[in-house]
């Protein structure tokens, strides 16, 4: 199998990498809310990657009045800056021991949930391995998370060390489970649209993203003999990974579109205590 990550890695090297997109948060806070009904959500992104990416489910999550806060972590590396995308998930997770009780705090609650884009899950994931008999999170719910690794990975180490920790076998990937924590995925089953620049499942705030998302679906689908569902980073059974999690269902968007009303609509009834 490592022969085929690198093999991979080969097919894409010529490829564009990703970068850093614009960095906004914003975060209502409100009382305390009771354990079975709406609980107040942190929201973590993902790799090269901040905050400004839960745009749409700030929106609706306000709709449905549900108290929420978007992570922004430390800037580690001055090239990324204004807020750290491509910080390891050893440091996340000790940030967000800080950032769960603060949270906590100011909303009165005993439990929160969590939702992850994304290097975002492995970050929660390593939190959470870390803090074992910890009650304070009720739901994870990670989109697009790489919870096996993306053989893409391999690719490049922009972006460190977050990047290394997306490659399959890292200690990230190997975080244990949380008892006192439920675990749910979501995962993109992507195909791309080559007709034209546009394709309404994956509609990037710039052109190379879309692009380095269409050269890496077909380069997770170049391994001989085997198709690999996936959202142009990462296949649908790293997400998932079968047996551990509690499996959401799929989208058919690229990893870059993971954010929207469709993934949301999947999430809700945790988010709205029903289920």
């Amino acid at each position: 199998m490592k022969s085929e990550y690198m093999t991979l890695a080969i097919v894409l090297s010529l490829l564009l990498p990703l970068s850093a997109l614009s960095t906004t948060s914003y975060f209502p806070l409100a009382n305390s809310q009771p354990e079975n009904e709406k609980l107040p959500v942190l929201l973590i992104h993902g790799y090269a990657s901040n905050s400004s990416v839960w745009k749409n489910w700030e929106a609706l999550l306000k709709t449905d009045n549900i108290t929420f806060k978007v992570v922004e972590f430390k800037d580690y590396n001055e090239t990324w800056a204004n807020e750290d995308g491509c910080g390891s998930a050893a440091d996340h997770a000790q940030e967000l021991n800080d950032i769960v009780n603060e949270f906590r705090s100011s909303t009165n609650a005993e439990k929160i949930n969590i939702v992850a884009h994304s290097k975002g899950g492995l970050d929660a994931r390593v939190y959470l391995h870390n803090n074992p008999s910890s009650i304070d999170v009720k739901n994870l719910i990670m989109i697009g998370t790489p919870n096996l690794g993306s053989p893409l990975a391999y690719l490049n180490e922009l972006c460190s060390p977050a990047i290394f920790d997306i490659r399959p076998g890292s200690d990230a990937t190997k975080a244990t489970i949380n008892e006192n924590t439920n675990y749910y995925t979501i995962a993109g089953s992507w195909t791309p649209s080559l007709a034209s620049t546009v394709d309404h499942n994956c509609s990037p705030s710039k052109q190379y993203l879309l692009d380095f998302q269409r050269g890496g679906y077909f380069a997770l689908n170049s391994i001989p003999n085997n198709s690999v569902p996936n959202d142009g980073i990462v296949p649908v059974l790293s997400v998932h990974s079968i047996g551990t999690f509690n499996n959401l269902g799929n989208t058919d968007n690229c990893h870059t579109d993971l954010l929207g009303d469709e993934e949301y609509e999947k999430s809700r009834g945790l988010l709205l205590g029903t289920e």
